[in-house]
């Protein structure tokens, strides 16, 4: 409001210097052009009235300091800025991810595990007709269990490698009872899981500190009491850690 006083005010003087110097140049004998009062006077009218435009192209502030809308003719395109802070967001969180990625990738996992062959496996079936992406599916589900499983049984600075050279799952498929039981694995005591693997563990130097090679058939798997009954490898799991725990137990006190 100070603001818009101080100009009205100006735009008097300004008028009245002007009036001035033409009644001064009048009275000299000059023909000057008349200062355009009224102008100024229409201006300091319309501050009164809200806001207006100067001679300039300046919008001035509506009485009370409070900005005038700005026509749509006359309003900057704004897209661009906000594209390139969309841009900028973005940029930061793909170098956050990133950053992510090798925090991670730094941090290796204490334990490896390796599929020799895993086409010759004798049984990672997903369906009585396979698949190598139901195959690969199932072993990454079992690498991702026996790391984790894992991984607080072996000291900071190991590493646990486990290589597998055989594995069937337990159950099998009965094509004989209808192609509506062609995905479905049939779980019966004839039918035991087996695990054939080699393993190894090394120290921070890289000394080989225990290894050892491991058949494991469990004919008794059934006997088992699983949690979640709705996993598929519920038993190859859990036989996977009871292994585990026998054979790694003792990695935290050498």
């Amino acid at each position: 409001m100070r603001c818009v006083s101080q100009l009205k005010s100006g735009l008097l003087l300004a008028g009245c210097v002007g009036m001035a110097a033409y009644l001064g140049a009048r009275g000299a004998g000059a023909k000057p052009k008349k200062p355009p009062l009224a102008r100024w006077r229409k201006v300091a009218r319309a501050l009164d009235r809200g806001p207006i435009r100067d001679t300039f192209g300046v919008k001035l502030p509506a009485p009370g300091g409070i900005p005038a809308p700005v026509p749509q003719k006359d309003r900057k395109n704004n897209s661009m800025p906000m594209k390139t802070l969309c841009l900028f967001s973005t940029a930061l969180g793909l170098l956050a991810a990133g950053a992510l990625r090798a925090s991670d990738a730094a941090v290796a996992p204490r334990t490896e595990v390796i599929f020799d062959h895993p086409e010759k496996f004798r049984d990672v079936r997903d369906a009585n007709i396979p698949s190598d992406k139901g195959r690969d599916s199932i072993l990454s589900e079992i690498r991702s269990h026996l790391v984790e499983k894992t991984s607080s049984l072996v000291p900071d600075g190991y590493k646990l490698t486990v290589t597998f050279t055989d594995i069937k799952l337990a159950g099998d498929f009965e094509p004989w009872r209808g192609p509506q039981w062609d995905e479905v694995r049939i779980i019966k005591a004839v039918y035991p899981p087996y695990f054939k693997f080699t393993y190894s563990v090394t120290d921070p130097s890289g000394k080989v500190v225990k290894e050892g090679t491991e058949n494991i058939n469990d004919l008794d798997f059934q006997d088992r009491v699983v949690l979640d009954t709705n996993d598929a490898l519920r038993y190859e799991k859990q036989i996977l850690d009871d292994w585990a725990q026998g054979a790694l137990r003792d990695l935290k006190k050498a």
